[in-house]
């Protein structure tokens, strides 16, 4: 059930990363719904895959890597 959950989690960060990276309206749009604390945590937790945190980590910095205007 653990593994379904976090292919499930894998695909909503990987499709929010993608946002982000899209525009820096669209990051501080990530920034402004707490998107990125949400991730900061899946990051960080100890129960989440590999794939996971891999796409946590990918997804912040193509969010965090826009400049603001």
């Amino acid at each position: 059930m653990q593994d379904r959950i976090d292919y499930l989690r894998s695909a909503i960060v990987w499709s929010l990363g993608q946002i982000g990276k899209h525009s820096t309206s669209h990051a501080n749009a990530l920034a402004g719904s707490d998107a990125l604390r949400y991730i900061i945590d899946l990051l960080n937790a100890e129960t989440s895959s590999d794939d996971l945190r891999e796409k946590c980590k990918r997804c912040l910095k193509g969010a965090c890597a826009r400049p603001l205007p």
